[in-house]
């Protein structure tokens, strides 16, 4: 093997480790059935937001992103394995300019996104006083109103009080007692 060859196996392999390394920093690590829980009770304690029945969540995704394609699908799956008062419908983000549909949407979640503006995304949302919610930390420290971690062994809400009271909703003390607060 000539030592040009080397290098750019190397490089190659170097590439490869550097891309498949953010991919993993961003998978959610709440399980998909309590996120579900969470998210279809969660609606509940916020004074502002009225429920009509069965909650329309924007899922939003990427196909070609697996971690994303699967949280996204495992998500919808559980609400409807629990038959929880909860319809999915699936936006695939595959750049900034990907239509994303406001009509009839009461809240949207948002599954680990590459190379996406999520600000912008959020932005939108909160323009319609839709509620937004996600399983990736960072996404909360970007604007997204609700995040779910793990806390040692058991889920963790996390609130992002100014996008929340942005977004138009009004938490009870109740939920903001159990959360942990972002200001």
């Amino acid at each position: 093997m000539t030592r040009i060859r080397a290098f750019q196996l190397a490089a190659a392999v170097l590439l490869t480790a550097f891309l498949a390394f953010p991919a993993a920093a961003v998978e959610p690590a709440v399980p998909a059935q309590v996120q579900a829980a969470i998210i279809a009770k969660l609606w509940q304690f916020d004074r502002n937001f009225v429920q009509h029945g069965e909650i329309t969540l924007a899922v939003l995704y990427q196909t070609k992103f697996r971690i994303s394609f699967v949280a996204a699908h495992d998500l919808c799956h559980e609400f409807e394995a629990a038959r929880l008062p909860v319809r999915c419908v699936f936006v695939d983000v595959v750049d900034d300019s990907t239509p994303v549909p406001l009509q009839g949407i009461d809240a949207a979640y948002i599954a680990p996104l590459r190379a996406v503006n999520v600000e912008a995304l959020v932005g939108l949302f909160r323009a319609k006083h839709i509620r937004t919610v996600t399983a990736v930390n960072d996404y909360v420290l970007t604007g997204a109103a609700v995040g779910l971690a793990l806390r040692g062994d058991h889920a963790e809400i996390i609130v992002n009080l100014p996008a929340s009271r942005a977004e138009g909703a009004d938490f009870s003390s109740q939920l903001l007692r159990l959360a942990r607060i972002v200001e």
